[in-house]
């Protein structure tokens, strides 16, 4: 029976800088951060982000025969890491884990970063599978603008992820972190298939039954690149919606 990545359980960092932090958080199915703006919480949720999709990859490569040495595990993490955060004044030590029901640890994710760099990946894990992609949304893709503007460099820079080139992906990394660029390509994927489309519709249509943009909405679909959406009396580019509606209809797309 295949193994999965599940929830992470626990998160322990002993961190000096960019600002110290020394705690162990536990994870749940569904965790709600909280305190003002600064203090760290989207650096966490990142953090979280990253090793997820670190491990994902590390998996997938296994699973096709291809297991990664330390060294390669290490160059995969720096790969991921310098295309998450923009600074590289970032130290300190690591772990995450998993846990079975029964409070067993099946996953054990440790590393160090000093100035920046990745050192001492350890990954121990029972999983055999990758699992699908994680996606962390930052306030820059709650927006259709931010997708619109997106589309426009990327087809500026001639990228196109079906045929992968190296230097025009770093060059798109420039303009937008990995995990922005990670999501929106799950977005399209997903308005790509009818039957997520009407999840998302179905959802909308009832979050707020006196919003006439959000309950009339009856089409969700691409045109050049652009996101648009349609009912019996309106259609309009999805970024003419307002910032609240725009924000409820991405996080339903990348949620379904």
């Amino acid at each position: 029976m295949a193994k999965h990545l599940t929830n992470f359980s626990e998160i322990t960092l002993n961190q000096v800088s960019p600002f110290p932090m020394k705690a162990t958080m536990e994870l749940n199915s569904f965790v709600v951060m909280v305190g003002q703006n600064g203090i760290g919480k989207s650096y966490i949720n990142k953090m979280i982000w990253l090793c997820a999709s670190v491990i994902n990859t590390i998996v997938g490569s296994a699973s096709m025969g291809k297991v990664m040495t330390p060294t390669q595990m290490a160059e995969t993490f720096q790969y991921f890491f310098s295309k998450t955060y923009i600074t590289d004044h970032i130290e300190g030590s690591y772990e995450l884990i998993c846990k079975d029901p029964a409070g067993v640890i099946t996953t054990s994710f440790k590393f160090s970063i000093l100035n920046g760099i990745a050192e001492e990946v350890e990954l121990i894990t029972d999983i055999d599978t990758p699992t699908a992609p994680p996606m962390y949304m930052s306030t820059a893709t709650r927006t259709f603008r931010a997708f619109e503007q997106y589309s426009t460099i990327k087809r500026l820079l001639g990228v196109d992820l079906s045929t992968p080139d190296p230097t025009k992906f770093d060059e798109l990394c420039k303009s937008f972190p990995l995990y922005d660029i990670l999501a929106i390509e799950q977005i399209l994927v997903k308005l790509d298939n009818p039957a997520k489309v009407t999840q998302v519709i179905e959802f909308v249509n009832k979050f707020d039954p006196e919003n006439a943009n959000l309950s009339g909405i009856k089409y969700i679909y691409l045109l050049d690149g652009i996101v648009h959406v349609s009912g019996d009396a309106f259609t309009m580019k999805a970024s003419s919606l307002a910032d609240g509606e725009q924000a409820i209809l991405m996080m339903t797309l990348g949620s379904v």
